[in-house]
């Protein structure tokens, strides 16, 4: 430690391990306190998601949590195909949360065009478990343009078209050919 001498020329003071331990301890106590935090928001987040109810009106939910990733709830009174579809929607957004991280699917899901593409991509997945067993690939591509305008945009934030051309595009994918757009009174514009 040496002398550093005080500005008006008198006795020299002493600057060192007190300044340092000051320092340091600042130091620990913020660390502490961010800490602190950051495993409050791990631990009370997931905790509350599995606390608090659920909506009546929601069968199934998916959050996307910075490092713990998906994390899913189900409604206790979902039966046989309920379950089954609720189980593979949540599944595709399970997975988009493990691809997107959490940063990057919070920002899909907070706009109007980014929920759609994972909603889509979602019930396409319903779609194509149905379409496997049988059930027309016309009548599940209405009833996943239907579903997303009347449960999920049913506030006119996205027009029908752009939720049949969202639909067409993910479902092409998992249940097969395009499906003609013109059948929904959708025909590409001239």
């Amino acid at each position: 430690m040496r002398l550093i001498p005080a500005p008006n020329g008198n006795e020299a003071k002493r600057v060192g391990p007190d300044r340092a331990r000051l320092v340091r301890a600042i130091l620990t106590a913020v660390a502490s306190l961010v800490l602190m935090v950051v495993v409050s928001v791990l631990i009370v987040v997931p905790a509350a998601l599995y606390v608090l109810p659920i909506s009546p009106t929601t069968g199934s939910a998916t959050l996307c949590l910075p490092g713990i990733g998906p994390l899913q709830r189900f409604q206790n009174s979902l039966r046989g195909g309920q379950d089954e579809q609720a189980n593979i929607h949540e599944g595709v957004h399970a997975g988009q949360c493990r691809r997107f991280g959490a940063s990057l699917y919070a920002q899909r899901v907070a706009t109007p065009e980014g929920r759609l593409a994972l909603e889509a991509e979602a019930l396409c997945a319903e779609a194509a478990v149905l379409s496997r067993r049988g059930a027309d690939r016309q009548s599940l591509f209405d009833l996943t343009v239907e579903t997303l305008a009347v449960q999920y945009f049913s506030d006119g934030s996205v027009a029908r078209r752009e939720i049949a051309l969202a639909v067409d595009e993910a479902c092409s994918q998992v249940i097969g050919a395009r499906l003609p757009l013109a059948s929904q009174g959708l025909a590409e514009a001239p």
